[in-house]
């Protein structure tokens, strides 16, 4: 049997590094979703206002979900922006979870 092993030292150390890796990717994860949650209001939002905006102007015909104009494009707009919105925030919460692991 190898002496090192056995060793107490490196066994912690082992086990140190490990505990590590899991918080860097609880961290990761957690970073993602608070992100995800906060972009997809933003994206909701963003998305009915320009949808609106689009709808009212220059849509005033048009019929979704049995609403016309500004309401019918602000719906598509925040079902397009919703989903936009939560992905690129879980992409900038992990690149920034990931950013400042780097800086410790």
């Amino acid at each position: 049997m190898d002496a090192m092993c056995c060793n107490p030292i490196v066994i912690a150390m082992q086990h140190m590094i490990i505990c590590e890796e899991r918080v860097e990717v609880i961290k990761k994860i957690l970073y993602g979703l608070i992100g995800c949650f906060v972009f997809l209001i933003v994206g909701l939002i963003a998305g009915l206002i320009v949808g609106s905006f689009i709808g009212g102007n220059f849509m005033m015909d048009f019929e979704f979900a049995g609403v016309m104009g500004y309401e019918a494009t602000g719906l598509i707009g925040a079902m397009i922006g919703g989903p936009m919105g939560a992905i690129a925030g879980i992409m900038i919460g992990v690149s920034f979870a990931s950013r400042s692991a780097g800086n410790r």
